[in-house]
C-alpha cells in the first residue's frame, strides 16, 4: 500500500518514514507533506491509500487539509497524529469519517495496530468493490444477452432502469472474424477512443459491441467510428454497424442488422465496415448466409435464404451435411437426422424450423445458466437450494441440475461450496471474525462441517490457513 507523511517537524517525518519501513516492508511511502496545503496537492498528484496527517501544521492545518481532501477522494483513509493538547481537533476530524488517532510521542505498539486496522479497512472496501464490480458485470452481461436473444421483459426493463437509465439510444457492431489478439485490440481501442458506455460478448465467430449513448445517435457518427475502428485496427476484419435505436424493444433490430451486415461484408469482400443493404445481397454467397442464419436460430431469415438457395441450383445433399456438421459443433444430437428424409423443398421447410428451435434452445441454456450463477454468487450466505435455484430460472429441479453440470462441468453444490469458501478465505486473511462467525456469514449453520469441507478442498483446516496468512 502506498502511503504519504504530512508533518511540519523534519525529525518526526523521517522517524515515521524509518518506523514504516522497518515495521511494514510491502509499505510504501510515496512523499512527505511540511504543511497541509503540500498534503493536499499530494493526495491528488500520487493518490496514496492513506496519510498520516499531523493535525497542528503552519498555514493549512491537517484538519483543513483532511476536510479538502475528503471532498474530492471520499473514500481516502487518515490515521491522525497528534499531541493530547489538539485532541479536540482530533475529535472533529473523527466527526468526518476519520477513525485513526496516535498520540504523540506515539508508543510503536499503538502505531502499528492503528496502521493495520487501516489496511484491513482498505483491504475489506476493496474487495467489496471488487465484488460489487463484478455483480454488476454479470447484470451488463445478462442485459446484453436478453437483448441479443430478443427476450425484452419486464427484468430486461428493470436492468435498464438500473445499469443504464440516462441512456437515449443504442446500436451494435459485429466485428468478425475474431482472435484473442483482435479482441485485445478492439477492447483497448473502445477504452481509449469510444464515446459512449459499451458492453462486449465474443458470440460464435464474432465480437459484439453493444454502444449506449446519452445521445440521439446519428447513423454517419457511427460509421465514421466504424472507419477509425478499422483503421486502428490494420487488419482484415469486418465491422457490421446495426442503426441506432431509441426505444428499448427495438435494441435486439440493431444486432440483428448488424449481424446480417457484417455477413454481407465479409461474403461481398467490397468493403470493410458498413450497414446491412439490400443492394449488396446478389453478391452474397446465399450458402453462407443460410448457414449463418441457421447458427443465428433465425428461423424467418434461414426460410429465406434457403428461397435463395433454391433458386441457385446449390446441392442440398452437401448442404444437409453442412447443417449437421454445424449442430454436432454446437453439441447438438444429430443422429437422428437422415439424409432421405430431406430430400425435398416441403422437407427442408420442416427441417429448418426444427435446427433453429435446437439453437435456440442452447442460447437459451446459456441463459438459464448465467442466471443460475448470478443468483448464487449473490446468495451464498444464505440456505439456497437446488430445487430453489431451479424455481427461480424456471426449470425443473432435474432438467436444471444436469443443465448446470453440462454447461459450467460443475455440480450445483460444487458450485455454491466453491462460492462459499473462496469468501470464508478472504474473512480468514481479514483475521476479524470468529471460525465460528466466518461460518455463519458464508451459509453454514455447523462449524465443524464447515471446517471439514475447507480441509478437503484446500487440504488445511481453517486455523491453519489462518496460521499460514499470518506469518507472510
Amino acid at each position: 500500500m502506498r502511503v504519504v507523511i504530512a508533518e511540519d517537524e523534519m525529525f518526526e517525518r523521517k522517524a515515521m518514514k524509518k518506523f514504516l519501513e522497518e515495521s511494514f516492508p510491502h509499505l510504501q511511502v510515496v512523499g512527505e507533506a511540511v504543511n497541509g496545503r503540500k498534503a493536499i496537492q499530494l493526495a491528488d498528484e500520487l493518490l496514496p491509500d492513506f496519510i498520516i496527517m499531523d493535525i497542528k501544521m503552519p498555514g493549512v492545518d491537517g484538519l483543513k487539509a483532511i476536510e479538502a481532501i475528503l471532498k474530492t477522494h471520499p473514500n481516502m483513509k487518515f490515521i491522525i497524529a497528534s499531541a493530547y493538547d489538539s485532541f479536540e481537533y482530533a475529535k472533529q476530524a473523527m466527526k468526518m469519517g476519520v477513525k485513526e488517532y496516535i498520540l504523540k510521542p506515539s508508543k510503536k505498539d499503538e502505531t502499528i495496530q492503528a496502521i493495520v486496522r487501516v489496511q484491513k479497512e482498505i483491504t475489506r472496501e476493496q474487495e467489496q468493490a471488487k465484488k460489487d464490480g463484478e455483480t454488476k458485470e454479470l447484470a451488463k452481461h445478462h442485459f446484453l444477452l436478453k437483448v441479443m436473444q430478443h427476450e425484452i421483459d419486464e427484468e430486461v426493463k428493470a436492468l435498464k432502469k438500473d445499469l443504464y437509465p440516462s441512456i437515449k439510444s443504442a446500436c451494435f457492431f459485429n466485428i468478425e472474424p475474431v482472435t484473442e489478439e483482435i479482441i485485445q485490440e478492439v477492447d483497448f481501442f473502445l477504452h481509449q477512443h469510444s464515446p459512449h458506455t459499451y458492453i462486449t460478448q465474443k458470440q460464435n465467430d464474432q465480437y459484439v459491441v453493444f454502444f449506449l449513448s446519452r445521445e440521439k445517435e446519428i447513423k454517419s457518427t457511427m460509421l465514421t467510428f466504424a472507419r477509425k475502428l478499422h483503421l486502428a485496427l490494420e487488419k482484415s476484419v469486418y465491422i457490421g454497424i446495426g442503426n441506432p435505436y431509441t426505444q428499448l424493444k427495438d435494441f435486439p433490430t440493431s444486432f440483428y442488422e448488424a449481424t446480417k451486415a457484417v455477413r454481407q461484408l465479409a461474403a461481398s469482400k467490397q468493403a470493410n465496415y458498413g450497414f446491412y443493404t439490400e443492394e449488396m445481397d446478389s453478391d452474397v454467397d446465399v450458402e453462407e448466409q443460410f448457414l449463418q442464419e441457421i447458427q443465428a436460430g433465425n428461423e424467418k431469415g434461414a426460410e429465406q435464404a434457403f428461397r435463395k438457395v433454391k433458386r441457385k441450383d446449390i446441392d442440398l445433399q452437401e448442404l444437409f451435411f453442412k447443417v449437421k456438421q454445424l449442430l454436432e459443433s454446437m453439441q447438438i444430437e444429430t443422429r437422428s437426422l437422415k439424409l432421405a428424409d430431406y430430400e425435398s423443398e416441403v422437407e427442408w421447410i420442416r427441417f429448418i424450423p426444427f435446427c433453429c428451435v435446437e439453437i435456440q434452445q442452447v442460447y437459451q441454456s446459456r441463459k438459464y445458466i448465467e442466471r443460475a450463477k448470478r443468483y448464487i454468487l449473490e446468495r451464498y450466505d444464505q440456505q439456497i437450494t437446488l430445487e430453489e435455484v431451479a424455481q427461480y430460472v424456471d426449470l425443473s429441479p432435474n432438467y436444471f441440475s444436469l443443465l448446470f453440470k453440462e454447461k459450467t462441468s460443475k455440480t450445483f453444490i460444487d458450485f455454491l461450496t466453491e462460492a462459499r469458501l473462496d469468501r470464508a478465505k478472504q474473512l480468514l486473511e481479514e483475521n476479524e471474525l470468529s471460525l465460528k462467525e466466518i461460518c455463519y456469514q458464508i451459509g453454514y449453520k455447523d462449524p465443524n462441517y464447515f471446517s471439514r469441507v475447507f480441509k478437503k478442498h484446500f487440504h488445511v483446516s481453517p486455523k491453519q490457513f489462518q496460521k499460514q496468512i499470518l506469518k507472510m
